[in-house]
């Protein structure tokens, strides 16, 4: 499982558009054999937009739990994507 957290400097629904326009949150992966799957939460409860996405599932096998990167991968996307926004 990887995690990105950051804030940005434009709105949850921006942010959210951004998002839909540029990344995918679900998809295969050939390397790893497996179906990664992207959760993203976007808040604006402290006066500031914040940005928490984690991309799960991208382990192959149910014993072997390796992703070979393909979490940090689908995880950086949304940075990425925001990257423009992202403050500090």
């Amino acid at each position: 499982m990887s995690v990105r957290e950051f804030t940005v400097t434009i709105s949850p629904a921006a942010a959210m558009n951004v998002i839909e326009t540029f990344v995918v949150l679900e998809k295969y992966y050939m390397r790893s054999s497996n179906r990664a799957s992207l959760t993203v939460t976007i808040d604006n409860l402290e006066g500031q937009t914040k940005v928490h996405a984690v991309a799960s599932g991208s382990s192959e096998g149910m014993f072997m739990r390796f992703d070979w990167g393909a979490g940090n991968n689908f995880a950086n996307s949304v940075e990425s994507a925001l990257g423009s926004y992202i403050v500090g």
